[in-house]
């Protein structure tokens, strides 16, 4: 470490409490320790998601979460991600880069785009592959979507150096955890079928890892985020059954009293509002009244901010277009009912 940045790693510890810096400390030292053990790690969590339960694709809970994604995406928009993926072609973040098939996964000079490589490994685009395939029936969308993932997979392995950075950072298995699970609700799978099965499996093998590997030691929105897909799991394979307390916790502390997100970020608030949406969804009349209590005032927060564009404002870390505000909001009326900010209340300062 350069001298000069000596002064700055202290000025940001100063603002960590002590036992973020004990996990990252943690997490730090296991990564190293995976990564000279690869093969045996990533066989173990194999071994876990096998003798695991069986993924529910038939839950109706999960085909009313995908009907919602769906519904969220222009069917013709759609088919043009999902020829282009296809093709190994992506737009992430407004920027287009032609990677080629076979995909290049960690192709050096993507490094130095990274958000854009994170956006690519989260596998938005799945989603988009399944909703071409219902749209135009053609199975190439279904065939190309099953390469892709299977084709990711065997690219990385869990513990592989520099694992940890992109494709195995918790916040995209997350993400990538709820994407494969509405493509594949579209792409109505079935239990016995061997992709399905094989799909099934990743998803927990993925919930396994994340509960093993969570972000302790950024806390925040990625662990409202890992949170969020661990309830999602436990829901349709029973595999984290402490999950629901998980997010209970999360909840109770990074939803204020007035809805607000505790980052006091609109585009993070409008992120969480989008993960209590889709956990709403998937539990339906068994979700819980925390769960509810909590998206009816982080919607109403959300609505009350909103600039006259009907857009978000450009506070803090945050840019437009990471969610569909306007769409958001209408599905968390059908839901739950916004309630606007007390008053009285002032927990955020906003």
């Amino acid at each position: 470490m350069r001298i000069e940045h000596v002064g700055r790693l202290l000025r940001t510890l100063s603002h960590l409490r002590a036992d973020q810096v004990w996990h990252r400390v943690r997490l730090s030292l296991r990564r190293k320790h995976w990564s000279r053990r690869a093969a045996a790690i990533d066989a173990r969590y194999r071994a876990r998601a096998a003798q695991a339960g069986a993924l529910r694709w038939d839950d109706a809970g999960l085909a009313a979460f995908a009907r919602l994604r769906a519904e969220g995406r222009d069917p013709e928009r759609a088919v043009a991600v999902a020829r282009d993926a296809l093709a190994g072609r992506f737009t992430l973040l407004g920027e287009t880069r032609a990677l080629g098939t076979p995909v290049p996964w960690d192709r050096p000079d993507l490094m130095q785009a990274l958000l854009w490589k994170t956006h690519l490994h989260e596998m938005a685009w799945a989603v988009d592959l399944a909703i071409a395939h219902r749209a135009t029936g053609d199975a190439a969308y279904r065939d190309g979507f099953f390469a892709l993932a299977r084709a990711w997979h065997d690219a990385e392995p869990i513990g592989q150096p520099g694992f940890s950075r992109v494709a195995w950072n918790e916040r995209v298995v997350a993400t990538r955890l709820v994407h494969w699970s509405a493509a594949g609700a579209l792409l109505g799978l079935r239990a016995g079928e061997p992709d399905a099965d094989w799909l099934g499996r990743e998803i927990v093998r993925h919930a396994l890892f994340l509960r093993d590997n969570l972000a302790l030691d950024l806390l925040a929105n990625h662990l409202f985020r890992d949170c969020v897909a661990l309830v999602f799991a436990d829901a349709l394979s029973g595999a984290v059954p402490d999950a629901a307390a998980l997010l209970e916790r999360e909840v109770g502390e990074q939803i204020l009293a007035d809805g607000a997100h505790v980052e006091r970020c609109p585009m993070y608030h409008a992120v969480c509002v989008a993960d209590l949406v889709d956990l709403r969804a998937l539990l339906g009349d068994a979700a819980p009244a925390w769960l509810r209590e909590a998206l009816a005032r982080a919607a109403g927060f959300l609505e009350a901010i909103l600039l006259g564009d009907g857009d978000i404002p450009l506070l803090g870390d945050g840019w437009r277009g990471e969610v569909d505000v306007p769409r958001l909001l209408a599905q968390a009326r059908a839901l739950e009912s916004p309630r606007a900010p007390a008053a009285t209340h002032a927990a955020s300062g906003l």
